[in-house]
């Protein structure tokens, strides 16, 4: 579980922050706050992934080893993991009538 940065209590899963590293929003459950990742940093991870996908896509057109398909899965996958453990949240939008 993840931190609300609203009502601070742990109440967001890991399916929910995961999802907003692809520009997705999610609502805490507690307060009912519109929830965000902050844009920059995920701006900056986004490119991450564009590079990743970028770097190994030509240098499997150059050395036609598949190998660099796998070398693009596992990168992915700690992107995915820095992404959902270190891009910070923001609130979009504080419940009102709480």
């Amino acid at each position: 579980m993840f931190i609300c940065p609203s009502c601070e209590k742990d109440t967001l899963s890991w399916k929910a922050k995961y999802l907003m590293g692809f520009w997705f929003t999610s609502r805490c459950s507690n307060c009912d706050a519109k929830l965000t990742a902050m844009p920059i940093p995920l701006a900056l991870f986004q490119v991450l992934y564009v590079w990743n996908v970028g770097w190994f896509s030509g240098i499997y057109w150059f050395n036609r080893d598949p190998m660099n398909f796998v070398y693009l899965t596992i990168i992915w996958i700690i992107l995915d993991m820095l992404n959902v453990k270190y891009v910070p949240l923001s609130i979009m939008k504080k419940n009102a009538s709480k």
